[in-house]
């Protein structure tokens, strides 16, 4: 077992991390809280892709498309307007 604290692990990250892909069981300590850095069991490949956006807008498909930032960081989508069309 590996045991850091929290400052000694900030400075030795990939080490904590290459024992951790190694099996390692490694323990960080914070004020008395212990937490364990594992390895997630996740595809590892990368010829495993997975579909996480499914896209069926027509404006998006044919990139006429465009967006903004709202104050609060949410971002808003849009088509595109297009010179002498009407948008929908």
């Amino acid at each position: 077992m590996v045991r850091f604290t929290v400052s000694e692990a900030r400075k030795q990250l990939f080490r904590l991390l290459d024992s951790a892909e190694k099996g390692e069981e490694v323990i960080l300590e914070r004020k008395g809280t212990r937490f364990r850095l594992m390895l997630d069991p996740g595809p590892k490949s990368s010829d495993q892709s997975v579909a996480c956006l499914d896209v069926s807008d027509e404006d998006v498909l044919s990139g006429e498309w465009t967006w903004t930032a709202g104050a609060e960081g949410q971002l808003q989508f849009q088509a595109r307007k297009k010179a002498g069309k009407s948008q929908k």
